[in-house]
């Protein structure tokens, strides 16, 4: 005997809405709770961000510091630098609340895209700002390596944190940029000829040249003497021209 299915349960909007007001509430107490611990390791994190540019100083012999510009900079550094670190404490949990407020009302189908979205796009995300982590002290060299000799190079702390933070999430969005066109192209939003016509490596096709057609006939191909002639243009091909077949020489007499 089969089994009834199972009913599901239907909620209001004011049900919605309300299990979304308790799913935000946590995700900002637990950006707090973040954003307490980010604020004490703070000073660690930034220790590791300006150690390269300390280290080509020495390895140049030359001066290269990060610089403070404004008395409240390094305090405006340290409070970017704990919300920073809040939201990647905090993002396992935040981004569970949002799954379990949006998986429920999905299909099969689309549960099953999103799943295999995040378990591909996730990792590579991680390598992607691992990544972009370990090219940043090489990118520095070489930037730095144009300064001259006689001359010091004085970063802005707050560039500094930003160009290496804008580099990891650049390099981590490129990184999971093939699963998002993947998981696209089996959506049906976007086709694969779409993404093959804008590679740039892909020469873009020629458009398809007129068929040639014969340049018309000097002189008529019955050997009637005439450019064009009645017959020619309405007998059909191979048959012998309507002026001359029938027509014999007749011996010349000369009596």
């Amino acid at each position: 005997m089969a089994s009834a299915p199972t009913p599901t349960r239907v909620l209001t909007l004011q049900s919605h809405l309300r299990e979304l007001r308790r799913r935000i509430l946590l995700i900002c107490l637990a950006l707090v709770i973040g954003f307490v611990i980010g604020f004490l390791l703070s000073d660690p994190l930034w220790a590791a961000i300006q150690a390269p540019i300390q280290k080509i100083g020495e390895k140049h012999s030359q001066l290269a510091s990060v610089n403070f510009p404004t008395i409240s900079a390094a305090f405006d550094l340290r409070i970017q630098l704990a919300i920073t670190l809040a939201v990647i404490i905090t993002a396992p949990f935040w981004l569970y609340q949002l799954l379990a407020f949006v998986v429920p009302g999905l299909l099969t189908r689309e549960r099953r895209y999103l799943f295999a979205f995040l378990g591909v796009a996730v990792p590579l995300f991680l390598a992607g700002c691992f990544a972009g982590w370990w090219v940043t002290p090489h990118i520095v060299e070489v930037m730095l390596g144009f300064v001259p000799s006689n001359s010091s190079a004085l970063i802005d702390a707050k560039t500094l944190f930003e160009f290496v933070l804008k580099l990891m999430l650049a390099i981590g969005v490129a990184f999971v940029l093939p699963v998002f066109l993947v998981i696209l192209n089996m959506i049906g939003l976007l086709s694969g000829a779409s993404i093959l016509r804008s590679w740039r490596w892909r020469s873009s096709p020629s458009p398809p040249s007129p068929p040639s057609r014969p340049p018309p006939p000097t002189s008529c191909p019955c050997s009637c003497s005439r450019s064009r002639c009645a017959c020619c243009s309405s007998r059909r091909a191979g048959s012998p021209c309507s002026t001359t077949a029938g027509r014999r020489r007749r011996p010349r007499s000369w009596a």
